[in-house]
């Protein structure tokens, strides 16, 4: 009776696996009755806890099974299921991202590479138009107009700058990107900045007008890689300016910072597009911007120099007014000045 009692329940809760029930004297533990006939193949591996029927006799009822493989099995199938679609979904991502890292490696790898190898390409023709121009005027420019002489000058002064910033990006192509500290002359650095875009070398009437509010011209900054940042502000101002270009450049002190704003009367930059105009080869195409050349590797270069220097670059701008850049780095003073 008990057998078919415990039958039913089992097959009640999804349980079909074979079984041995027996029924035990709970005070001495002797199997008084057992569903087990010496032929049974169960291996007794899982133990139910004892029941008390109630009984005065004192007797309690037992159970032992094999492994219920097949009912586990049966109520896990959805959890094992999914664990395994999660699993293989893991191992799937994990192998896209090997595969992700292993492309931006090629594709940085291939970009330094070509990088190096434009670097070393500028180098030799610059040197020799470096050469040319000191070869010109180490034989006199006496016989040469004024006006002559002043782009020669400029001409030759623009190839140097040139000369000496590709031979700092080789460096910084085989060394990574650092910043050497100098003691840097501001309004010199700036008004030989200035002089390097006269209208005749630049194709446009140019006007730069510069305002210094400084009360030491004197700073500490890199001699090559901060001049050349603020001469790509100049640069960009005049190519994206009206004709005429009006350049204005200030310079000034606030709270212990270096403050350098360029203004222009360009064609402006949009709001939304404040923030993308200092990625990497991003560039505006739009209305004149269209006809002026470039890789968008400029901004994001100055940036990236601003920031080495511990500091920051800000830009305000109005669509069809102009474009202000700020550069604001910390004023570092000599104590000996």
């Amino acid at each position: 009776m008990l057998d078919s009692v415990c039958k039913s329940i089992f097959e009640s809760n999804g349980i079909e696996d074979e079984y041995v029930l027996e029924l035990v004297n709970t005070k001495t533990g002797d199997i008084i009755a057992s569903t087990d006939t010496g032929f049974s193949k169960i291996r007794r591996r899982l133990v139910s806890n004892m029941v008390e029927l109630g009984l005065k006799s004192h007797h309690g009822v037992i159970v032992y099974f094999d492994m219920p493989y097949k009912t586990f099995f049966t109520q896990m199938t959805g959890v094992l299921i999914s664990s395994f679609v999660l699993f293989v979904l893991l191992i799937v991502c994990f192998i896209y991202q090997i595969k992700t890292i292993l492309v931006q490696y090629q594709i940085s790898k291939i970009r330094e590479e070509f990088m190096s190898s434009m670097v070393h390409e500028l180098k030799l023709p610059l040197s020799a138009v470096q050469n040319a121009f000191s070869g010109i005027i180490s034989y006199g420019t006496e016989n040469l107009k004024d006006a002559q002489r002043i782009l020669l000058n400029a001409a030759h002064k623009r190839v140097d700058q040139l000369n000496n910033f590709v031979y700092k990006l080789l460096i910084v192509w085989k060394q990574g990107f650092k910043i050497s500290w100098n003691r840097l002359n501001l309004r010199e650095t700036i008004d030989s900045l200035v002089a390097l875009f006269d209208p005749m070398l630049m194709g446009k009437n140019v006007s730069i007008k510069v305002d210094y509010q400084l009360s030491v011209d004197v700073i500490e900054a890199d001699d090559i890689h901060f001049p050349n940042a603020i001469s790509n502000l100049i640069e960009n101002a005049i190519k994206y300016s009206g004709d005429p270009a009006k350049v204005e450049i200030e310079c000034k002190e606030v709270d212990g910072m270096v403050v350098i704003a360029i203004k222009d009367n360009g064609i402006g930059i949009p709001e939304k597009l404040k923030e993308k105009i200092f990625e990497r080869y991003y560039r505006i195409h739009r209305g004149r911007s269209t006809d002026v050349h470039g890789f968008g590797i400029g901004l994001s270069y100055v940036k990236q120099v601003i920031e080495a220097h511990e500091g920051v670059i800000r830009v305000e701008s109005e669509v069809g007014v102009g474009t202000t850049f700020t550069v604001m780095i910390p004023l570092v003073k000599d104590e000996n000045d």
